[in-house]
């Protein structure tokens, strides 16, 4: 066992199927140095540990190596922690997931429909992503969970009514983590050691929120580039708190994987991974529960059905009910994909030792669009009336979607519709080729989870280069009575040869986010349509921490014809609206 950092326990590491170790250690051989990053992984059946071993650094620097024992920031695996807390109040008759937020927290806005827990708690809310919201205001710095709050309150309407559909959206756990809070009587660190640390003896496990405190004890994550491995400096400018503020280690993360399968904790993981209803229109079951996915993975001979969470750090779990099995993994390097690695240790429990096997479940089985479709599916596609956008590319075998700047998983073929793979993707688009006129590769026709009906997407036509605009049209200053944040438009000579293929000489135009001070806050408008752009951010990342492609702009005119409005749209906040305050760039 290598040198760990002072204060980790000095333990042996569990090795009970020897043949299953072997295995996992040749899985993890080429990540297994003290100067590469590495991680460590837990696998236990009928609730005992089996394996429980450390890879590679923790530390490159130092040569510092994983252990069962190493601190790891788990990330978005915090919620379903927060779920089993939350759960466990409901259990003790604290409070009721079919009442109001609204009841718990009372300076949070109403809405048309009413918002409950356990649509928070579901992801079925529609609430706009307050982490979007930051990045739109154009607010820079260290901002603090309060002030997060703040940024979510500002909402004035939700994405859809709550329980017709479902997207991922961080805010919801940062709200049950203020809901926990006001139930408690204590913050919300304290209460998560109360309702689940402690009760389960997770002495190395706390809720920390802030992100920038190292502790002596704690993996670096890293980051590859080239060949070369580099440290990253988590840059999350904001506070977070049920949404992703756990540290713990994997011995500790071993306990509470035993407590699902037992006891009060398994009535728990049973509430957990309740069926969950939704009207999204496209017939399709929404994967994520309560604060925990439902993981399908189709085999030759049928398929498995597992549940599990993963986080931006390179940590996931996953647990097979149907062979009383689960593994986990936390890795510090960016080119180590945690969920591939479960599935390959997974694998070689189940051929290594056969007893454990179980009758496989329908699952369905995924199927390659062939090479005509990926030419069909690919390209600029725009939403007229609400100058939605959606860029798809070759991917591989198949085609990826970034639907308002957020990347859709690669698809597959059901009923001769393209759906999402996996299920439980929040954008779940099904969209079939629409007649054109006779041109070669047609419009989409989409359906959405959020759309009662389906829309047709117009295709950008490469070869007719940009609409023509006059710019004196759009420039000016534009106020969001939402976010109290003012706009800047204005009109600069374009630059050769860029994405737009504008002529030298032509102008474009520039949006600048409140005083545009920093280089995010400036974005260069592309047009695509009559009154409709898109700004790509690839240059200019609107949000540091979270990468998305672009923003969709659409401008109104008033009966006169004027431009007096525009809506702006980043996947999880939509159509917010800024009025013309002033026209001109001066």
């Amino acid at each position: 066992m290598g040198t760990v950092y002072a204060g980790a326990q000095d333990r042996p590491e569990i090795t009970r199927w020897p043949e299953v170790s072997a295995k996992i250690d040749q899985i993890y051989a080429e990540h297994d140095s003290r100067h590469t990053p590495g991680g460590v992984i837990a696998v236990l059946y009928r609730g005992e540990v089996v394996h429980l071993e450390g890879y590679g650094a923790a530390n490159r620097e130092f040569g510092v190596r994983w252990t069962p024992d190493t601190r790891y920031r788990i990330a978005s695996i915090t919620k379903s922690l927060v779920a089993y807390a939350l759960l466990r109040l409901e259990q003790q008759g604290k409070l009721r997931l079919d009442e109001p937020l609204q009841k718990y927290l009372t300076d949070f806005p109403t809405f048309e429909h009413p918002l409950t827990l356990d649509h928070l708690l579901t992801m079925r809310s529609g609430l706009w992503q307050d982490e979007h919201l930051l990045g739109l205001t154009g607010l820079r710095g260290q901002v603090t969970i309060d002030e997060m709050y703040a940024l979510s309150r500002r909402q004035d309407r939700l994405n859809y009514a709550p329980g017709s559909s479902a997207s991922y959206v961080d805010t919801n756990f940062r709200l049950l983590a203020r809901v926990i809070a006001m139930v408690t009587g204590q913050s919300f660190p304290e209460a998560m050691q109360k309702l689940v640390f402690e009760p389960l003896g997770m002495g190395s496990t706390l809720a920390d929120p802030d992100m920038s405190r190292v502790f002596s004890d704690q993996a670096t994550t890293y980051s590859e580039e080239g060949s070369a491995a580099s440290a990253r400096a988590l840059r999350i400018p904001f506070g977070v708190s049920g949404d992703g503020a756990v540290l713990t280690t994997m011995r500790d993360m071993t306990l509470w994987l035993k407590s699902l399968r037992g006891g009060p904790g398994r009535a728990l993981f049973e509430r957990m991974i309740a069926p969950v209803e939704v009207t999204d229109g496209l017939g399709l079951e929404v994967g994520y529960r309560r604060g925990i996915y439902e993981i399908e993975w189709p085999t030759p001979s049928g398929g498995r059905i597992g549940w599990g969470h993963s986080g931006a750090t390179g940590t996931s779990y996953i647990v097979w009910p149907d062979h009383d099995l689960a593994v986990a993994h936390f890795s510090n390097n960016s080119q180590i994909p945690t969920q591939r690695f479960n599935q390959l240790v997974t694998n070689a429990v189940l051929e290594l030792r056969p007893e454990i096997a179980a009758a496989p479940r329908d699952v369905p089985q995924f199927a390659w669009p062939s090479a005509r479709d990926v030419e069909l599916y690919s390209g600029t596609f725009v939403e007229p009336q609400k100058g939605y956008v959606i860029v798809s590319e070759p991917w591989d075998k198949t085609v990826f979607h970034y639907f308002l700047g957020a990347a859709v998983m690669p698809t597959r073929v059901a009923d001769g519709h393209y759906v999402p793979w996996p299920r439980y993707s929040e954008s779940r688009i099904a969209a079939k080729t629409a007649a054109c006129g006779g041109c070669s590769r047609p419009d989409l026709l989409v359906q959405h989870a959020d759309w009662p009906a389906p829309r047709r997407f117009v295709r950008v036509r490469e070869d007719e280069g940009p609409p023509s605009l006059r710019a004196a049209d759009y420039t000016g200053h534009y106020y969001s009575r939402v976010l109290g944040v003012h706009y800047t438009i204005a009109a600069q000579e374009a630059r050769s040869g860029d994405a737009a293929q504008e002529a030298p000489g032509d102008e474009e135009l520039v949006l600048r986010i409140g005083p545009g001070i920093q280089a995010a806050q400036k974005l260069t408008l592309k047009p695509l349509l009559t009154d409709v752009f898109w700004a790509p951010t690839a240059e200019s990342q609107v949000i540091d921490f979270l990468d998305y492609g672009f923003l969709s702009i659409r401008f109104e005119r008033d009966s006169e014809g004027a431009v007096d409005r525009m809506y702006v749209s980043i996947d999880k906040v939509r159509d917010l609206l800024f009025e013309r305050v002033r026209r001109g760039s001066g």
